[in-house]
C-alpha cells in the first residue's frame, strides 16, 4: 500500500528479538550465497534514526479499531479536506479507506484529520515503514539511487531481488556492491553463514556497528530524492477528469509545438503542474475523454501521471504532472543535456522501455513514441508522455502539420503504409528514440525526407527475395574459401556483385532439397539478432548452396583455437556463452530444437559477437550419410542422453548440449570427454559420469554445466533462466565477493 521510499526510522532491536518475525518470514526463501569474511570495525559514524518531528505518539494498543500507519514523506495539504503531515507522523486511518487511493486519516501527533494520499505511508512497525526497505526494484535502480551526490560512502538500502529474495546494496566510494540475503526455513536472515539474524532489522542493526566482510560497515540510509506521484491531484479528483479552469493558474510558458502550448502552473494554487493548451479545432473533445477513460487508469512512475482536464471550452486544458526540464528533445540539445555521459543516456533509455513494458503488459499502443514526448525531471529521471494522445488528435490536422497522418521518421513500416499500428511498431520506434539518445537530439535519417525513409525494410538480400528462398546460382560469386568440413565447404563470396554474403556448398547427395526446404519454411520465420540469419538457397541442381549472413571470423570452434580467440579473458567466454543462451531462448519460445548445437555451429563476428548458426539442418541432413561420417546418427559427445539411445530430441535435450558447449569456451576448443571414444561416453554417461569442472572454470559456471546435464530432463533448466544467469554473472561477478545480487 504505502510507498517504500522514506528516509529513517529506528532499527535498534536486538538480534534474538522477534518484534518483526511474522513480517519478514512472510519473505520468499533465498538462494544459497557466500560473502567474504572481513575483520571486525567499530566506528563512530554509524546509522543513528532521526528523532520524530514531535513529541512521541502514544504506543498503540491491543484495542485500537483504526489501523496505524506511519508517514514516509512530508505531504502539503492541497485543499482544504487534506490532511498535511510530516514524515515520521503516526496517522489513524478509517478502514472503509483501504482500498482507495486517498484515505481519511488522522494524525496521533496534532491530532488533525483530513485526506491523505496513500502511497505516502506505510503500515506501522512492518518492514514497508523501514527507511532502508526499497521494496522490489531491480539493481541498475539500487546504483543509480545510491549514486546521486547526496549519498556518501556507506550510504545503503535493501530491495527486494528479481527472484524473490532480498539483497542490500552499499555504496562504496564512487561504487556500489551488493550482497545476497539468504533467508534459513527457521525464518533467520544472513548473508556470512555464520551470522544469521532474526529480523532484517537486526541484520541492518548489526552491519551499523561491524563489518564482518563488508567492503564498510552501513551509515545512512540511501535518501529519496523525488516523493511519489499522487492519484489524481487531491481525493475529490482522483475518479473525476473534468476539472474547473478557474482552478487552473498559468505561470510560465515552457514551449509551443504545432498543436498548441506546454505551460507549468498551479492547481489550486498550491500543486505544480503542468498544462498542454491546445489550439481551437486541433482535438476531437468526445474523442480524447474516451481516450482518457483508459489512459486514466495507466499508473506506473514512468509514464507522465495525466491528473485532469478542462474540455467544455476551447482550448482544451491537458492537465498532467510537472517535469521541470521539459522534453528530452529539447534537453538532449542544450548544455546540460549535451554533457550526459553514455551510462546516463543508456540509463535514460532503460527507463523509457519500463514505462513502454507497462503499457504494453496493459495492451496499450503509444503510436507517437519519439524524444519530443518524453518528459525530463531530476535526477536523469524520465517520464513517457502524451501516450494516446494522437488517437484523438483529428487526422487532417496531423496530416496537415506532419505531411503524413503520422511522423514517418519514428513510424514502423507496417503502420506507415498499411495503418497496422501495434505495441510492436511502439517498439521500432523506440528503436529510433535511442539513436536520438545518443546523438543528443539529431533528427534521424540525416539527409533523407519521408518519402526516402518511407521505403520499407526488407528481410532478406533483397525485396525480389523476402519471401522467395530460391535464388539464381549465377547471382552468386564465390570469393573467399572460409573452410571445410565433412559435407561440405563454407566460402565467403558477393550477392549480385553487392552484397557480402556467406554460402555453404553441399557435397553431392549431402541433404534431401525436398526436406531442406520444407525446414526452410519454418527456418525463415526465426529471426533473431543472436541467429545467423538465412538469406537464400541455391536447390535446384547440386551442389546445393546455403546463403547466409557472414560472419567474418567464422565458427567458434576455430576462432577459439585462433590465437586471437586464445586470448580471450573468461569475462568476454561468459559474454558469448550468454549470447548463445539468448538465440537459443528464443528457439526455445518458438518450440524450435536446433539438435546439433555445437561451438562449430556458433559463427563469430566482430565486437565479441556471436551467432547461432546451422538450426534445424540436422533434420535435413540425409540419415546415412550423417552417420557414415559421425558414427552416429547426431555426434555422440554433444547430444543427450535420451536423444543417444531413444532419439528423443528436444529443447531439453539441446541444453545439455549447450552444457557440453561451455566446456569448449572455457577451454578453448577442447574436444570433450578427452581420451574418451564414442562408445565409452554413452555407456558412462548412462552410469551417471559427468565430466570434472575443467582448469579455470569459475565454480558458478561449473554448477550451470552441471544443471545442463541433469539425467531427467525435465530437471534442466530453460535457456531463458541460462540467459539471465549468464547475464548476471558477466554483470555482477567479481574477485572480491565470491557473489553479488542481481
Amino acid at each position: 500500500m504505502g510507498s517504500c521510499m522514506g528516509k529513517e526510522s529506528p532499527v535498534d532491536k536486538k538480534s534474538d528479538t522477534n518484534d518483526e518475525q511474522n513480517v519478514d518470514k512472510s519473505a520468499a526463501s533465498l538462494k544459497e550465497i557466500d560473502v567474504n569474511s572481513g575483520p571486525v570495525q567499530q566506528h563512530s559514524d554509524r546509522y543513528v534514526p532521526e528523532p520524530p518531528p514531535s513529541s512521541p505518539p502514544p504506543e498503540p494498543t491491543p484495542t485500537s479499531v483504526k489501523p496505524l500507519y506511519i508517514a514516509l514523506y512530508d505531504y502539503d495539504a492541497r485543499t482544504e479536506d487534506d490532511l498535511s503531515f510530516a514524515k515520521g507522523e503516526i496517522l489513524e486511518v478509517d478502514p472503509d479507506d483501504l482500498y482507495n487511493d486517498w484515505w481519511r486519516a488522522k494524525s496521533r501527533n496534532t491530532g488533525k484529520s483530513g485526506f491523505i494520499p496513500s502511497n505516502y505511508v506505510a503500515a506501522y512497525e512492518t518492514l514497508e515503514a523501514e527507511d532502508w526497505y526499497f521494496g522490489e526494484i531491480k539493481r541498475p535502480e539500487a546504483d543509480k539511487l545510491l549514486k546521486t551526490p547526496i549519498n556518501e560512502h556507506g550510504a545503503f538500502l535493501i530491495r527486494e531481488s528479481d527472484k524473490g529474495g532480498y539483497a542490500l546494496s552499499v555504496k562504496d566510494g564512487d561504487m556500489v556492491k551488493h550482497y545476497k540475503i539468504r533467508k534459513r526455513e527457521s525464518g533467520s536472515f544472513f548473508i556470512a553463514h555464520n551470522n544469521p539474524f532474526s529480523t532484517l532489522s537486526d541484520l541492518v542493526q548489526h552491519y551499523t556497528q561491524n563489518a564482518d566482510g563488508l567492503c564498510d560497515i552501513l551509515k545512512k540510509p540511501c535518501v529519496k530524492v523525488e516523493k511519489p506521484q499522487t492519484v489524481g491531484l487531491s481525493h475529490d479528483t482522483a475518479d473525476i477528469w473534468e476539472i474547473s479552469r478557474d482552478s487552473i493558474r498559468l505561470t510560465t510558458r515552457l514551449g509551443s509545438g504545432n498543436f498548441g502550448e506546454v505551460w507549468q502552473g498551479l492547481w489550486n494554487d498550491t500543486t505544480p503542474i503542468a498544462v498542454k493548451t491546445l489550439k481551437p479545432g486541433t482535438m476531437n473533445p468526445k474523442a480524447f475523454l474516451e481516450e482518457a477513460e483508459l489512459m486514466k487508469r495507466l499508473i506506473h512512475d514512468k509514464l507522465v501521471q495525466l491528473y485532469a482536464v478542462c474540455s467544455k471550452e476551447e482550448p482544451i486544458y491537458i492537465v498532467t504532472e510537472l517535469m521541470p526540464k521539459g522534453s528530452l528533445l529539447d534537453y538532449l540539445r542544450s548544455e546540460e543535456g549535451r554533457k550526459k555521459k553514455m551510462e546516463e543516456l543508456i540509463d535514460m533509455s532503460s527507463q523509457i522501455a519500463a514505462g513502454m513494458a507497462y503499457l504494453e503488459k496493459h495492451n496499450y499502443v503509444h503510436r507517437d513514441l519519439a524524444a519530443r514526448n518524453i518528459l525530463v525531471g531530476n535526477n536523469n529521471t524520465v517520464k513517457v508522455a502524451d501516450f494516446g494522445l494522437s488517437r484523438a488528435i483529428d487526422e487532417d490536422i496531423y496530416e496537415a502539420h506532419e505531411g503524413a497522418k503520422f511522423p514517418i521518421k519514428w513510424t514502423a513500416p507496417e503502420a506507415c503504409l498499411k495503418n497496422q499500428f501495434s505495441i510492436k511498431s511502439d517498439v521500432w520506434s523506440f528503436g529510433i528514440l535511442l539513436t536520438e539518445l545518443v546523438t543528443y537530439g539529431r533528427v534521424p535519417y540525416a539527409g533523407m525526407n519521408n518519402r526516402q525513409v518511407e521505403k520499407p525494410q526488407t528481410v532478406g538480400l533483397s525485396h525480389d527475395t523476402a519471401d522467395i528462398w530460391e535464388i539464381s546460382r549465377d547471382s552468386i560469386r564465390l570469393t573467399t574459401r572460409l573452410g571445410s568440413g565433412n559435407f561440405g565447404e563454407v566460402w565467403q563470396g558477393l550477392w549480385n556483385d553487392t552484397t557480402p554474403i556467406a554460402v555453404k556448398t553441399l557435397k553431392p547427395g549431402t541433404m534431401n532439397p525436398k526436406a531442406f526446404l520444407e525446414e526452410a519454411e519454418l527456418m525463415k520465420r526465426l529471426i533473431h539478432d543472436k541467429l545467423v540469419q538465412l538469406y537464400a538457397v541455391c536447390s535446384k541442381e547440386e551442389p546445393i548452396y546455403i546463403v547466409t549472413e557472414l560472419m567474418p571470423k567464422g565458427s567458434l570452434l576455430d576462432y577459439l583455437r585462433s590465437e586471437e580467440g586464445r586470448k580471450k579473458k573468461m569475462e568476454e567466454l561468459i559474454d558469448m556463452s550468454s549470447q548463445i543462451a539468448a538465440g537459443m531462448a528464443y528457439l526455445e519460445k518458438h518450440n524450435y530444437v536446433h539438435r546439433d548445437l555445437a561451438a562449430r555451429n556458433i559463427l563469430v563476428g566482430n565486437n565479441n559477437t556471436v551467432k547461432v548458426a546451422d538450426f534445424g539442418l540436422s533434420r535435413a541432413i540425409d540419415e546415412d550419410i550423417y552417420e557414415a561420417h559421425e558414427g552416429a546418427k547426431f555426434p555422440i559427445k554433444w547430444t543427450a542422453p535420451e536423444a543417444c539411445l531413444k532419439n528423443q530430441f528436444s529443447i531439453k535435450s539441446d541444453v545439455w548440449s549447450f552444457g557440453i558447449l561451455l566446456t569448449e569456451l572455457v577451454t578453448y576448443g577442447r574436444v570433450p570427454y578427452a581420451g574418451m571414444n564414442n562408445r565409452q561416453v554413452v555407456e558412462e554417461v548412462d552410469r551417471g559420469y559427468r565430466m570434472p569442472k575443467p582448469n579455470l572454470c569459475p565454480d558458478k559456471l561449473y554448477d550451470i554445466m552441471m544443471a545442463c546435464w541433469k539425467k531427467e530432463y525435465v530437471e534442466r533448466p530453460t535457456f531463458e533462466t541460462l540467459q539471465w544467469q549468464l547475464e548476471d554473472f558477466y554483470q555482477t561477478d567479481s574477485k572480491q565477493y565470491k557473489e553479488l545480487a542481481k
